[in-house]
């Protein structure tokens, strides 16, 4: 290794510790920040809930898997009864999430303020804020998922297999704490295996399935408790719309091809392209539902007057 490249070297880890402190620093002000205010008001009924069968372990409970009573336990031990105390486990996983997405977006190129912007974005998000201000096993199976999508962007550009351990490990985590990590690890399963044949489509369409196997899932459950019904025109629109959403995936992937070439530009270009793409993709979804008889122009711009 030449001189010039042994400084260009250590200009890029001088710049890489930079940005991981930048990380750093914003999530432990987000600590900082629910640490403050996390004591102001009284357990929700969740927690109470949880630190009821922290005080009795076992392997699983009707509501989740063990982790988050377990934690719960910790929490008062740690800190007996306190509202704050039991918080600070979900703040905590929230900074933990934050500076994985900063990693994330670098794994993807992103510099220094691209990961700030990155964990900026989950940081002011309102689930994150939402599950930093409460201890429930959403906002650790949130982590969870964070994590395994760091895993899995780690494992794509260094192609090193040893990442498919921590991938195991947070899905293995994930599902110790609620059964949705289920879902995510189909989504990697198929795109694993649709990947040599589709390449990225594969692992999108992969992805996009497990989503929709969640979706109807949820509505399974919604059914049976009777929280959910569809009417018969709901029934007639809800596969129209699946079938526009599919329209709408093709066009822009089709899209993708011509224009990919023009993802090599500068920032500006790339940001032009995106919002055109962007654009086509809703102006192709809305075009679509008319064309299926799932909405007229007439009663989509009255509802947009209403809600305006």
């Amino acid at each position: 290794m030449t001189a010039f490249e042994t400084k260009i070297l250590a200009r890029s880890v001088s710049a890489d510790r930079g940005a991981t402190a930048l990380l750093i620093a914003l999530a432990l002000v987000v600590v900082a920040v629910h640490s403050a205010f996390n004591g102001n008001y009284g357990f929700h009924r969740d927690e109470l809930a949880t630190l009821d069968d922290a005080r009795y372990l076992a392997w699983g409970y009707v509501a989740y898997p063990p982790v988050t009573p377990f934690l719960a336990r910790v929490a008062l031990e740690l800190f007996g009864a306190s509202a704050a105390g039991l918080r600070s486990l979900g703040a905590v996983a929230q900074c933990a999430a934050i500076v994985l997405t900063g990693l994330m977006a670098h794994e993807l190129g992103g510099r220094r303020w691209a990961q700030a912007a990155a964990a900026l974005a989950v940081a002011i998000a309102p689930v994150s804020i939402l599950w930093g201000a409460l201890f429930q096993y959403s906002g650790l199976d949130y982590l969870w998922w964070v994590l395994a999508a760091y895993c899995a962007a780690r494992l794509l550009r260094t192609e090193d297999p040893r990442w498919w351990l921590g991938i195991g490990v947070a899905i293995g985590l994930g599902m110790m704490t609620r059964y949705t990590m289920g879902f995510l690890a189909l989504g990697i399963t198929g795109g694993v295996l649709l990947f040599p044949w589709l390449g990225h489509v594969g692992v999108a369409a992969a992805i996009g399935l497990s989503g929709w196997v969640g979706a109807a899932a949820l509505g399974v459950v919604l059914g049976r408790r009777h929280w959910l019904a569809l009417d018969a025109d709901a029934r007639r629109r809800l596969p129209r719309i699946v079938l526009a959403s599919a329209v709408m995936g093709i066009c822009i992937e089709v899209c993708l091809i011509f224009v990919a070439p023009g993802l090599g530009l500068n920032a500006e270009g790339r940001a032009i392209i995106l919002f055109t793409l962007v654009a086509l993709g809703v102006c192709t979804y809305l075009f679509a539902l008319q064309l299926l008889a799932v909405v007229t122009w007439k009663t989509l711009m009255a509802a947009l007057r209403e809600r305006v």
